[in-house]
Formats: C-alpha cells, structure tokens, sequence
C-alpha cells in the first residue's frame, strides 16, 4: 500500500500546487479591477507596486486555498477513476477510504497551515496590505503637463503650456498663476519658453523660463480702496522651484491600523473582546447611575401601590395619567389623577419641568443606545473575525470531503467536467460564506452561526458524497437514469395492459 500511497499523494500533489497558483493569480487579476482607479496615474515606482501585489496576494489566500483543494481532489480522483485505477484497487478489496486515506492526512497538515497562517501570518499582511494602499490613495497623481491645458497639481499653482519640445523638457508659451497668498489671480508669470527638470534628489521641479514678465497685484487692506498697486517686471531670465514632496509616496504609520480587528491574532481578538464586554457592562451601570435620579420619585411606593392597583401594567403614566381614580396620599382621599396633587398655581411649572426632564432622559438614552450599538458592533466583528480563523482550515478538509468522492463518481480528469463542478460547489462555499458573515454582522445571525453556515450545510453533502461513492453508486451516470425511467414506463404500460384485459 505504500507504493499506492505515494501514486495517489504524487497524483494530488501536482494538480494542487498548480490550481492554487491559477486561482490565486485569478483573484489577483480581480484585485487589480477592483483597484485599479487608485493605481493608475499616479508615477507609482515598480517596486511599490509589486509589495502591494504581494500583501495583496496573502490576503487572498484563504480563498485560493479551498477552491484549489476542492480542484485538486476532483482531478485527481476523476483522473483515477478515468484510468480505471479506482476499479482496480477497489477490485483488490481496497476501500475508497483507505485510498483517500493519504491525502486525508496530507490535508489535515494543510489544514493546521492554513490555522498558523490565519492566525500569525495574515494579520501581518492584512496591516502591510492596508496601509500601504491607503498610502498609494492619498498620493497625488504624477504630475504631466499636457500642452493648452491648465495643471493645478501642484498646491497653489496653475500652470498652462502652449507646446512641449520633443524630449518634453522645454516648454514653450508659459503661463503660471501663483495662487499662494490667497488672494486670487493676483499673481501671473508669463513667458516665451523655459526649461524643466527635476533636481538629482527628486524633491524639487527646476523650472528655468526666459524672456517673460510678471504681473502682481497687492490686494489693499482696505477693501474699499478704488485703486490697486500693480507692479509688471521684464525678465530674460527666472528660476521658479516647485516642491514635489507631495508627490512621493508618504506611507501612513502602523499604529493606525494594527488595532483594526483584520489585523489581530486569535489572543488579540479575546483580550479585545473581553475589553469591549467588560465597557459594555461599565456603560450599562453608568447609564442606570445617570437616569435613576430621574425616576427617585418611583421608589416612593405610598401612591404608587395604589395607583398599580389601577393599572393593568406596572407603570404610572400608562395607568394613572390621565385617569380618575381614588387613592390615599398623607392620610387624605383624592379623587382623579396624580396632577391633583400639585396646587393648581405650580402644575403648569411642574408639566414644563417635568417635560424637560423627560426630554434629557430621552437625550441620554439616544447618546447611551448609540454608544452601544457602535460598541456592540465593534463586538460582532471582533468575534466573527476569530471564527473565520477556524473556518478556513475546516473549509479544506469539507471540500476535500466533497471534491474526492465526486471525482471518483464523475470519473473525468483534467480541468473540463472537474473545473465545472469546483465552480459551482465553490460558488456555493463563497455564497453562504458571505451570506453568513452578512447575517452575522447585522445581528441576524450569531457570529458562530453565521461565520460556520456553510460549513453547516456541505459538510452533510461531502458525508453523502462520501457514502455514494464507496458504495460504487451511478449518480451522474445518465444511462442509469434512463434505465430506470424505461423501466417505469415499461410497468405503467404492463399495468395498463393487465387493466384492459381484465376489464
């Protein structure tokens, strides 16, 4: 069996290191799609790019690692079964568990891979991942003059050419409004030709004009002045340098993101989760020490247990306000509602002061509902992203559970038939995955719930899988369909036949 061992290992070995590179080259593709607005224009260096591809590329590991499993299985058992090995092992009163037994190991390996990286590696590059694209959003676009359009890339300054020489270094019909004092288009250069480059550190644009003039207008104190000083000076020649320090990419610190629940490890969730519990319950007990004093008159129970006895439910303004009834209050009867008890002169104050009061407690209790839904928020999240760190290598041996069984019942190699139903189960895996984490998010669902659905529901279809396919069954064979319908038809046509003769 050791020869058998290694044939099957080696078989399944090949098909998956392939299929995880294609499906995680193809995720990176839909990565460059989905960002490549943020990318494009910006005179980002190569180097910076290729780290990006490179975070990037761990991130989307935990979904090229279970569609490559679930590949892998169903090309290689199809393949097994295509070239009659399966029928021939099993004919030697081999199982199908026991061929599936080497590679159940291999995956249980993978599987505890696939936890080590969820937990140490991914975070990391989820923080690398994050800030670096953050960085590359907020870097200006390259700065390219396009002749007789106006570049306003620069902070304060809008620049306009006529025409660029053919190495793109000297410009011709130079306008240059200077917009740094504020004050408007107090400020313009003009000139016939000049010379740009960029100085050997790259932190500044040299830009050497000549015969030219400048135009400056001092704007008074005095907004009311009818005159302004103007000044024109000639030039044959004039330097102006442009910082470009905005355009380097400045990356953002860590800090700012390392406390974001993607790039936490398994420990890090739990201190954080236990933390928000424990400001959960704090801001519970502080939100009761801030309203109580509003409801001091509650915990007097003279009127309130008669006026209870009036009440269908224990609260004083759905069962006394409003309502004529008799209760007692310092020895004496009273006849009709609770405001009766206050002199007629001091109600309308007490009414003003008592709808102040309930405004501040409603106020308060909007700020504290607030405060706990973002809080309770930041809670799911913390526990949904712990589950996920489980799921992904339990994801694996689930759709090797699933893809192995199918193979060795489709009985077709290659990336045809077996690339179909990858995608499909795959879809399906990808589909309550996210439906799951929605539901859970929105507090529909529990976060364990919710981050575990689909594992819930094709882990009973890989044991069925499993089961048809160690008991030889023809699930996709259509000519066992076909027999059976015949045979259907052919007792529906005997039946009729025995009823016409009888009859």
């Amino acid at each position: 069996m050791r020869i058998v061992d290694r044939l099957v290992f080696k078989s399944f070995l090949g098909p998956f290191a392939i299929t995880f590179f294609i499906s995680l080259f193809v995720f990176l593709m839909q990565f460059l799609w989905k960002y490549i607005d943020d990318l494009v224009g910006k005179g980002l260096e190569n180097h910076y790019i290729l780290e990006l591809l490179f975070y990037a590329s761990a991130t989307l590991v935990p979904m090229a690692l279970p569609l490559a499993v679930l590949l892998a299985s169903i090309m290689t058992f199809g393949n097994m079964g295509e070239h009659y090995e399966l029928v021939s092992l099993k004919s030697s009163g081999v199982s199908l568990f026991r061929i599936m037994l080497p590679l159940i190991i291999f995956i249980c390996f993978v599987s505890m891979g696939a936890f080590w990286f969820s937990n140490n590696v991914l975070p990391a590059a989820n923080l690398k991942y994050y800030r670096l694209l953050q960085s590359i959003r907020h870097k200006k676009p390259a700065l390219d003059f396009k002749p007789n359009k106006f570049n306003n890339s620069i902070d304060g300054y809008t620049i306009k050419i006529g025409e660029k020489g053919p190495e793109g270094r000297m410009l011709y019909d130079i306008m240059v409004y200077d917009h740094t004092s504020g004050d408007g288009n107090t400020k313009v250069i003009l000139a016939e030709e000049g010379e740009m480059y960029v100085d050997g550190s790259g932190d500044f644009l040299m830009f050497k004009m000549k015969n030219g003039s400048m135009y400056e207008e001092v704007v008074p104190k005095n907004k009311n002045e009818p005159t302004y000083e103007h000044s024109r000076t000639q030039f044959k020649a004039y330097d102006k340098v442009f910082d470009l320090s905005i355009f380097k990419l400045d990356k953002l610190e860590e800090d700012l993101f390392k406390k974001h629940y993607f790039m936490l490890n398994i420990s890090q969730l739990n201190t954080n989760i236990d933390s928000i519990n424990k400001e959960l319950a704090l801001r519970d007990k502080q939100y009761d020490m801030r309203v109580t004093p509003y409801y001091a008159f509650i915990k007097d129970s003279t009127i309130m247990d008669q006026v209870n006895a009036y009440s269908k439910k224990d609260s004083l303004f759905e069962g006394s306000l409003g309502k004529t009834i008799t209760f007692k209050y310092r020895d004496k009867e009273i006849d009709g509602s609770v405001i009766n008890l206050i002199m007629p002169d001091k109600r309308k104050a007490a009414i003003t002061r008592a709808l102040t009061l309930a405004r501040s407690v409603k106020t308060h209790t909007q700020i504290a509902i607030g405060a706990k839904d973002r809080r309770s928020i930041a809670l799911i999240r913390h526990k949904v992203e712990k589950h996920r760190k489980f799921t992904l290598s339990i994801a694996c041996l689930v759709l090797f559970f699933i893809g192995a069984p199918l193979g060795a019942i489709i009985r077709k190699g290659g990336l045809g038939l077996p690339m179909v139903f990858s995608v499909v189960f795959f879809i399906v895996f990808h589909v309550l995955t996210t439906m799951g984490k929605k539901m859970a998010d929105d507090a529909v669902l529990s976060p364990f719930v919710g981050m575990w659905l689909a594992i819930f529901i094709l882990f009973p279809i890989g044991v069925w899988l499993t089961y048809k396919s160690m008991n030889d069954s023809a699930l996709f064979n259509m000519d066992a369909y076909v027999m059976k319908f015949n045979k259907l038809f052919k007792r529906k046509d005997k039946i009729k036949a025995n009823n016409e003769a009888t009859d």
